[in-house]
């Protein structure tokens, strides 16, 4: 990994995924990094949840 990438994920954090066909059809989803940018990663590095509206609410909006 790039050096100035290093702080662009961070563990144990709660990223917004952005559905796309073409990325899960390769076994990829797109996260918005700490920037604000999405960018495609594997998605077995990732866990899926779903939240509930409540909690989708009181969470910050990283648009």
């Amino acid at each position: 990994m790039k050096k100035e990438y290093e702080a662009a994920l961070e563990l144990r954090k709660l990223y917004r995924v952005i559905s796309e066909e073409q990325a899960q059809a390769r076994g990829y989803i797109r996260v918005v990094d700490e920037s604000g940018e999405d960018y495609a990663h594997a998605a077995d590095r990732f866990f899926s949840l779903e939240l509930s509206e409540q909690v989708e609410i009181v969470l910050p909006s990283s648009s």
